[in-house]
């Protein structure tokens, strides 16, 4: 049995020097206390991928910022209902799946996110997305489908629109429908 306390902060050191010594960091993370109290000690970490796919997430903490070595960040299949403007702080992401979640919005600042190539947004609740998304030049992919209450996507978006729903409407000059 390992037991956690007070040297936590030196195991997860220790474990980041060893092959894959992250991933056992990350797990012994997620498992002892809730990811908003682990993302300030996953900044220890020099992670580029972060996977909490289904893991319950209700709520990201503000400093999810401090993990700006993320060139991934899954959270697909949890209770998010919002997020931190600090995620528009993450210059390095390129994939960001937020699908199956509880999302209403997103914050304005998601547009900083130049690096973005994927934005996966299936499966929430989304009303309106607006904003202005010309400085996302590297967005290939904009996953927005199932979303039963947006009814239109703003202009600018440079990318192809993943879309199932025939009553979207879209500005007349969006990008490639599918």
């Amino acid at each position: 049995a390992l037991f956690l306390d007070s040297d936590a902060e030196e195991i997860i050191f220790k474990l980041n020097e060893i092959p894959h010594g992250v991933y056992i960091a990350i797990w012994l993370l997620k498992h002892m206390r809730d990811v908003q109290d682990s993302a300030f000690e996953l900044t220890k970490l020099n992670l580029n991928q972060m996977d909490w796919e289904y893991d319950k997430i209700e709520k990201l903490p503000e400093n999810i910022s401090e993990l700006d070595s993320l060139v991934e960040l899954d959270l697909y299949g949890n209770g998010l209902e919002d997020l931190p403007q600090s995620i528009g702080l993450l210059q390095n992401l390129e994939v960001l799946q937020l699908s199956d979640n509880r999302l209403f919005q997103l914050p304005e600042e998601i547009q900083n996110l130049t690096q973005l190539r994927y934005l996966g947004l299936e499966l929430n609740e989304l009303e309106e997305f607006c904003g202005d998304f010309s400085q996302m030049t590297a967005l290939q992919t904009l996953d927005i489908r199932h979303n039963r209450y947006l009814s239109c996507l703003p202009k600018n978006i440079p990318c192809t629109i993943i879309n199932n729903d025939p009553m979207l409407s879209y500005p007349p000059d969006s990008p490639t429908l599918r």
